[in-house]
């Protein structure tokens, strides 16, 4: 009987250890602003977005400590990710030049003509996202408060 409690104190103790751990990961790369590390994850932890497989060599961030914005974007591997169905899980609204007027963020950096795009603007931050369907760009902008 005093085996079994001990076993149970350790578990109870490793599983503490490991959710602290977890849950510190988390909140590290949420609040990790720059483009040193945890960049697809930051912008998955900000936006909600599921960053797909992507090329790797087609990879750019930017983060001013200036403006406090960071801008990213990626070249989906489309020979994995089918398109269509992305902007449909994403709820990826098509955009004509009026909407991207809104993009505020990206309105500039963004060109094509099958854009589909979201933002939303929590507590701490305003984010963007825009997917161009043609050459399978997906660009963010988040401008932290």
């Amino acid at each position: 009987m005093r085996k079994l409690v001990k076993i149970l104190i350790v578990l109870v103790i490793i599983i503490s250890v490991l959710a602290f751990l977890f849950f510190g990961l988390a909140k590290l790369i949420y609040h990790y602003k720059t483009c040193d590390r945890f960049v697809i994850d930051h912008i998955e932890t900000r936006t909600g977005f599921n960053i797909p497989s992507i090329k790797k060599r087609e990879i750019t961030c930017i983060y001013s400590t200036k403006t406090n914005l960071k801008y990213a974007s990626y070249v989906i591997n489309t020979s994995k990710v089918n398109l269509d169905k992305y902007i449909d899980v994403h709820n990826l609204q098509k955009l004509d030049s009026i909407d991207l007027q809104t993009y505020v963020l990206l309105k500039d950096s963004v060109k094509g003509t099958q854009l589909y795009g979201k933002q939303n603007t929590p507590d701490s931050h305003h984010w963007e996202g825009i997917l161009n369907k043609k050459t399978a760009k997906l660009s963010f902008g988040i401008k932290y408060n």
